[in-house]
């Protein structure tokens, strides 16, 4: 069997002299002198392999596997990132402002023009059939809901509910 140097077994086996050392620093050598010790590369490989054990049997550096960890999840939201980004460019999600805005004038109007429409229709009602009634109150509701569907949004362009918004919403009247 062949002893050698920490440099040359860290050379030997394609690692850093200071992980070699790390390694044998508990491993009495198989020869040499106190200020020149000599391993051999069994040795070596089974100190190395304890070296980076877990207690618990599990091998690698737990570092190492946190960063990459760290590093897939880093990938992940800058993925994500940049599909919001480009879903935002390209309209597919509108401010939540402006939903709002759009939302609270859909209802105002729903609001007022319902409630007009009782005593808008109460004289037109008076001694009529009720098959007149209805054909007067049917006409009323018509019109309320041709009303609403007239009602401009915010950020609304080409007859679209909401439309698309860009950087601003402004509110048509």
């Amino acid at each position: 069997m062949h002893e050698y140097t920490i440099n040359k077994c860290a050379e030997m086996l394609e690692r850093d002299r200071a992980s070699v050392a790390r390694a044998l620093r508990n491993v009495p050598p198989d020869a040499g002198t106190p200020k020149r010790p000599l391993y051999r590369l069994a040795t070596v490989t089974k100190a190395l392999t304890a070296h980076h054990a877990k207690p618990d049997g599990r091998r690698g550096n737990g570092d190492d596997a946190r960063l990459t960890a760290a590093r897939a999840e880093l990938a992940r939201e800058q993925t994500a990132a940049v599909a919001l980004k480009n879903a935002v460019a390209r309209g597919e999600y509108v401010p939540l402002a402006a939903i709002q805005k759009s939302a609270e004038a859909i209802f105002a109007t729903f609001r007022e023009r319902v409630l007009t429409i009782p005593g808008k229709t109460a004289a037109l009602c008076e001694g009529r059939s009720r098959a007149e009634i209805e054909e007067i109150v049917r006409g009323e509701v018509y019109e309320c809901l041709d009303e609403l569907s007239g009602v401009k949004t915010v950020g609304e362009s080409r007859g679209d509910d909401i439309g698309e918004v860009g950087n601003e919403a402004v509110e048509v009247d």
